[in-house]
């Protein structure tokens, strides 16, 4: 028997995620400009550029920081463990599916630049299960590595689904 553990989110996570994320970006900004608006406050706050462009960037920030934020919440730790053809799958400690292994799709994405992402795709007779993970730290262009707000794990969670993915695609 192995035993794989990795902290991931699933597909519907990873789209709630970024829905969100543009929703708090875009209605931050128009929140502003409404508030600018009907308080008249444009005419004071015209001539002061930078105070505009600080509350721009904390805007952003925000974004940024309430998309971690949220990232965190909802990504789990997973832990599966394989017999065989035979998997059990648990989330934060409760069962969240078993049975026989009748295919897994990997598709993974590493850039010279960029971050690693990797989605693998486990269907058994009954379900399915769609694990998305990717690194919280990116490369730039000039090789450092700088935060990733979108990123669920390290990259040793994204090398253990891997290898799981690897060792199902195996089995079938």
């Amino acid at each position: 028997m192995e035993r794989y553990e990795f902290v991931a989110t699933t597909t519907n996570k990873e789209k709630m995620i970024t829905v969100i994320f543009s929703v708090t970006m875009v209605g931050l900004l128009v929140g502003l400009a409404l508030v600018s608006y009907y308080f008249e406050l444009d005419n004071y706050i015209k001539p002061y550029s930078l105070f505009k462009s600080l509350t721009i960037v904390l805007i952003l920030g925000i974004c940024f920081l309430s998309a971690r934020k949220l990232q965190e919440l909802l990504s789990k730790k997973y832990v599966v463990e394989l017999d065989g053809n035979n998997i059990r799958i648990w989330g934060n400690d409760k069962e969240i599916m078993s049975g026989t292994v009748i295919f897994c799709e990997i598709d993974y994405n590493k850039q010279k630049v960029g971050d690693k992402a990797l989605r693998v795709d486990i269907y058994t007779h009954t379900d399915k299960i769609k694990f998305r993970a990717r690194s919280k730290r990116v490369r730039t262009i000039e090789g450092e590595y700088t935060w990733n707000p979108l990123g669920t794990g390290e990259v040793s969670d994204i090398e253990t689904l891997l290898s799981l993915g690897r060792k199902l695609k195996d089995i079938t």
